[in-house]
């Protein structure tokens, strides 16, 4: 596989329904970072030879990034008014176009943790959000390639 370039990943946010997804595409963010973690459960027993050994526990993913902050903009408007109302947005954070066979990443429902509005002297006003997968009744979050 080629490399992939930052600037080719996309963000996108669903404005209808999880059965039938119209995947936004949110032209308007800067930085953007996925992350993933794995916790540990400890299986330790007496036949562990004095070490602790552990199997694989729960996921958890986090997705944080930077848009311009602009209340016209239909994108940005819709994030903000789901941090404030505690609703519910599915992302869908990509290494390419949705449309384009072989792009990944990220399908979650999540909640708006997070926002910081960033009032830099000299610089755009920029908005950090980070979102985190929330319990629904729509589907888990999953890793999905498009075919």
């Amino acid at each position: 596989m080629a490399h992939v370039l930052s600037e080719n990943a996309k963000l996108y946010y669903n404005s209808a329904t999880y059965a039938t997804p119209t995947w936004d595409l949110i032209t308007e963010v800067k930085d953007l970072t996925l992350t993933f973690s794995k916790g540990e459960v400890d299986v330790t027993t007496r036949a562990s030879g004095g070490y602790t050994e552990i199997v694989d526990g729960l996921k958890e993913a986090s997705i944080e990034f930077s848009i311009l902050y602009n209340t016209s903009d239909t994108d940005f408007s819709a994030i903000l008014d789901a941090f404030h109302a505690n609703t519910a947005v599915e992302f869908f954070v990509m290494d390419g176009l949705v449309a384009t066979s072989g792009s990944e990443g990220l399908r979650a429902t999540c909640t708006i943790t997070g926002l910081t509005v960033n009032q830099v002297l000299g610089e755009a006003l920029m908005a950090d959000f980070t979102a985190k997968p929330l319990k629904n009744s729509d589907a888990a979050p999953t890793w999905t390639t498009i075919a």
